[in-house]
């Protein structure tokens, strides 16, 4: 199974072909959305296609190809991180992702009223092996 960007896909897992459709809402079950409501944060696996990550790592090439956008956090310490400054809007693969993805639709069937508002998009990166916290 081919590794698109930075994911490994887990053993067994079942690689999903351009031309699938995925069934989100079928993977966005009660039980789920109340793990969300309680903790703000869930793991949704099988509910994105390769080509959407492929997406994620073309904005982070092009964010850390501008290195005049970045900041640097804490340098020096072990919760030393950059962070992507003033992006929106100007990182496309972010916008056709939000745009082209259901990620939003996801993302409101978990919220309520359901209405997403975008607001920007950062990228916040730590070097590897650095465990300190990024705050």
């Amino acid at each position: 199974m081919a590794t698109v960007g930075y994911y490994h896909p887990a053993p067994g897992e079942q690689q999903i072909t351009p031309d699938q459709e995925i069934n989100w809402q079928r993977l966005v079950t009660p039980e789920v959305r109340q793990r969300f409501s309680e903790d703000a944060v869930i793991l949704i696996k099988q509910a994105r296609h390769p080509e959407w990550l492929q997406l994620v790592e073309m904005a982070y090439q092009r964010v850390m190809l501008t290195p005049e956008t970045m900041a640097r956090y804490f340098r020096g310490k072990p919760g030393a991180f950059l962070a992507s400054v003033h992006k929106h809007p100007n990182v496309l693969e972010t916008r056709q992702l939000l745009i082209e993805s259901p990620i939003a639709d996801i993302i409101g069937s978990l919220v309520e009223p359901g209405n997403i508002w975008y607001f920007l998009d950062e990228f916040l990166i730590k070097e590897g092996g650095n465990c300190g916290p990024a705050s």
